[in-house]
């Protein structure tokens, strides 16, 4: 068996290798495929260039918008990342920018790099004729014994699987019976205090063996120290594919986002003491008491710099007042709590439709 997978891989290498022959371009024809399918799905998108090789993409089909920066190769749909495929936003702000898509693929996926994966050869086994005898012990099959009877054909039925008379047969025959105390299979109720004094026996036992091992110098003579060879460790290989790809990852470091308040402007802070303040604009109808809170029974002499306390600013609160009756009252607070369910509701299949299109990226990287 051995020998049919030795040969089966040897050919296998050699049928790679003859395949990337007829191969142009960069990458492989399989990441090129999706890189035209990514350009399909790029059409509707919208670029909006912010510098520093950040762009801001919006897709209308979805109704979101996603940042991408091309110089450390990220997007917000985490697809560019997971894969290392450029995704349909950032082919969009390829587009926008003049810059081929796939220059920007990950260099595992190139013609170069599964060359130097399938470029080494396996040389052929001779025949077991030719094998040297080294005077070993020889391995023999294991002896076969006939058994008594008529041999079984069918398979052994569970013990929930016994029917008998139409009735399903119960029996403990098969079935492991664990502890009610403490829920362990090596012993039962009645014989818990003595397995329990047995385990504490063993482990003072093996506390007593370790230390005495411990202090018995004759054991650190035997121990052989072990130096890791450093050539046998890819990552410390500069011609290692690893040890390329762990450059690469490197050198693609996203830029971190200062979160928090935006500093103070020089400009703003100077001529802050010279903003003007806001007042209430006097008009004739102020003047007059006919202001938002007119119908309230205020009176005509109210004064135009006091602020007004009705009018549309209360809310909801002012809208109860004006109806005149109870049951209104009530009809418009079950409204108003339908309008506040109708968009937690909203904002609740948003993040189902956004959790969902993280499992499908998931599925899809796991299937590439």
């Amino acid at each position: 068996m051995l020998e049919m997978l030795f040969y089966k891989q040897m050919q296998r290498i050699l049928s790679k290798q003859r395949e990337s022959e007829n191969w142009t371009g960069r990458i492989c024809p399989k990441i090129r495929k999706k890189i035209e399918k990514f350009i399909e799905w790029s059409d509707p998108c919208m670029v909006s260039p912010g510098g520093n090789h950040l762009f801001s993409v919006s897709s209308h089909e979805l109704e979101r918008t996603y940042s991408v920066d091309m110089k450390s190769r990220t997007c917000d749909c985490r697809r560019w990342q997971l894969t290392g495929i450029p995704c349909h936003h950032a082919i969009a702000c390829c587009r926008t920018a003049n810059i081929n898509p796939e220059s920007l693929v990950h260099s595992c996926y190139t013609v170069d790099t599964y060359n130097k994966a399938y470029g080494f050869n396996l040389a052929p086994l001779i025949g077991r004729v030719f094998w040297k005898k080294t005077g070993g012990v020889v391995v023999h099959p294991p002896l076969f014994t006939k058994v008594m009877g008529r041999p079984k054909k069918n398979r052994r039925k569970a013990p929930e699987e016994i029917i008998k008379k139409g009735v399903k047969n119960f029996t403990k025959a098969g079935v492991t019976i664990h502890c009610s105390v403490c829920g362990r299979s090596d012993h039962n109720k009645r014989t818990h205090q003595r397995y329990m004094d047995n385990l504490m026996l063993q482990q003072q036992v093996h506390v007593t063996n370790g230390e005495e091992e411990m202090d018995t110098p004759e054991i650190m003579q035997h121990l052989i120290p072990q130096n890791p060879d450093p050539s046998m460790d890819p990552t410390h290989v500069q011609d290692s594919m690893v040890y390329i790809l762990g450059q690469e990852e490197n050198e693609n470091v996203p830029l971190t986002r200062v979160q928090g308040p935006l500093p103070e402007n020089a400009f703003v802070v100077a001529a802050r003491d010279t903003i003007p303040q806001a007042t209430r604009r006097v008009t004739t109808a102020t003047t007059r008491g006919r202001g938002r809170g007119r119908g309230r029974g205020r009176s005509a002499g109210t004064s135009a710099i006091e602020p007004s306390r009705g009018g549309r600013g209360r809310g909801r609160e002012y809208l109860l007042e004006l109806l005149p009756g109870e049951k209104q009252r009530r009809e418009l607070q079950q409204m108003l709590a339908l309008v506040e369910l109708h968009k937690n509701l909203k904002m609740i299949l948003a993040e189902a439709e956004a959790e969902q299109e993280h499992t499908i990226l998931a599925l899809e990287v796991h299937i590439t």
